[in-house]
């Protein structure tokens, strides 16, 4: 990503709590991985991965998604989770270096992102790495255009203009309806 080391962000999303052992010992793995990672690739001054096991607040979030050199965003079944649109936006402060995002074939938001994103299957171990590995590789001029297009959709794609023109239409068709 043109810095010496990159900033990835977790969040497993479920909680604190206990659970099942299969539950624990996957856990137990993901975060003796994310130790042999920063073991690796830290230096005194940066950590380039951090892990959240706990819900984060809006307010928290904000500020990590704008710093995150990476973001995935990969839902294992369709859903129409926020994330990939607030990372977008939260970029803007970088938009001259922004970072990548990464998006679940299975994202609600595929379609209408999929040119901003790198589109993985989540179930291919295999590819997500490639994936991984293609973001912290970008070329800068690629990891502008893909923020650019991304940035630009999210902000003329808004709620308000998806509800004005649902309206517009409306009035539309009840205008076609008293012609009749």
């Amino acid at each position: 990503s043109g810095s010496s080391s990159a900033k990835f962000t977790g969040a497993s999303g479920a909680g604190a709590g206990g659970g099942a052992t299969s539950k624990n010992a996957l856990e137990m793995q993901i975060y003796q991985m994310a130790g042999e990672i920063n073991s690796e690739f830290s230096s005194f001054s940066e950590l380039p991965l951090h892990l959240f096991d706990q819900l984060i607040s809006p307010e928290d979030l904000i500020p990590i998604y704008a710093v995150a050199d990476v973001c995935l965003v990969t839902p294992l079944r369709d859903n129409l989770a926020p994330t990939a649109v607030e990372y977008l936006l939260c970029q803007k402060q970088r938009q001259s270096n922004p970072g990548v995002l990464i998006l679940s074939e299975f994202a609600g938001s595929v379609q209408s992102l999929g040119a901003s994103a790198i589109t993985v299957n989540p179930w291919d171990t295999q590819g997500f790495a490639e994936a991984i590995y293609e973001a912290l590789s970008m070329e800068e001029s690629e990891r502008k255009e893909r923020w650019n297009y991304g940035y630009q959709y999210c902000t003329t794609h808004t709620y308000t203009r998806w509800i004005t023109d649902l309206l517009r239409e409306q009035q539309e068709l009840e205008l076609l309806q008293e012609k009749e």
